[in-house]
């Protein structure tokens, strides 16, 4: 399985644990995420015959209970979001198991010029929204009475320990504007070059996992990337920060991209230094 759908899976289950017992319209984007990662692609063939058996009588089998289940909770008049969480968790990986062992892919393959368009954008999307998330903090913080002027520990752990040090107001400020514009950078030469790198992409492996790391380390960066997409949402709805939810949802997909799609990354990266180059 592809680490985008792996992505999507898990997105899916953290945004169904987290977000739909305090909002259940969020199973419109939670639908379509399970789905994708899910269901077979077109053209899926099991090539074991045993294997094909043994998962028609367990599909079928929990398709079935998972439609009884619903049902039930139907009658019984169960909150909305319970029936979507009981439907997302059951019907969903049932039917999934059901369609590949009948050998029926339903997810249609993207043409790789359409395919890389997507990507692009999908890039330059979150690239930009993290940018334009510090940068509002940026100014929110700066307008803070008294932050620039003063002195703040900063503390973050180490194999030897834990290293603190002692920075000004003024100097995190500064920090945290570079890298906002350093991601806005990003993000509008993604767009403004998007004919060159979507044709790079074109080139490019399909999302997949990064080379010469392990999976499983990638599968971990993965889950936490859902749990911060998902905790996002969460922190606005008990909150009411818009900003501090979208910040975190917006770091959270953009470590998504650094294992889903990292060619498209490094292609936007190097587009920004070839333009610094030419500015010269």
């Amino acid at each position: 399985m592809s680490s985008d759908r792996v992505a999507a899976i898990l997105i899916g289950v953290v945004l169904t644990l987290f977000n739909l017992p305090r909002c259940w319209l969020s199973t419109c984007l939670i639908i379509p995420l399970m789905l994708y990662g899910l269901l077979p692609r077109r053209g899926v063939k099991v090539d074991s015959k045993v294997i094909r058996i043994v998962g028609r009588v367990i599909g079928c089998l929990t398709l079935a209970f998972s439609f009884l289940l619903v049902v039930c909770l139907l009658m019984v008049n169960a909150p909305p979001w319970v029936v979507s969480m009981f439907s997302i968790l059951f019907i969903t990986p049932s039917l999934s198991l059901t369609l590949y062992s009948f050998e029926l892919g339903v997810i249609p393959q993207l043409n790789p010029k359409a395919s890389a368009c997507i990507r692009v954008l999908v890039v330059a999307f979150v690239i930009l929204a993290l940018g334009f998330s510090l940068l509002v903090a940026y100014i929110d913080v700066a307008l803070s009475p008294g932050f620039l002027t003063g002195w703040y520990e900063i503390e973050w752990p180490t194999r030897a320990g834990h290293t603190k040090v002692t920075l000004p107001g003024w100097a995190i400020i500064s920090l945290t504007l570079a890298l906002s514009i350093f991601l806005l950078a990003l993000g509008f030469i993604a767009l403004v070059k998007f004919k060159h790198i979507a044709e790079e992409a074109e080139d490019t492996l399909q999302p997949g996992w990064v080379r010469g790391r392990s999976k499983i380390g990638q599968i971990l960066i993965l889950a936490f990337a859902a749990l911060l997409i998902g905790l996002g949402p969460f922190i606005y709805m008990e909150s009411g920060v818009f900003l501090a939810g979208f910040m975190i949802t917006a770091f959270g997909a953009y470590l998504t991209l650094l294992i889903v799609d990292l060619p498209t990354l490094q292609s936007v990266y190097k587009e920004l230094k070839a333009t610094l180059k030419l500015s010269k």
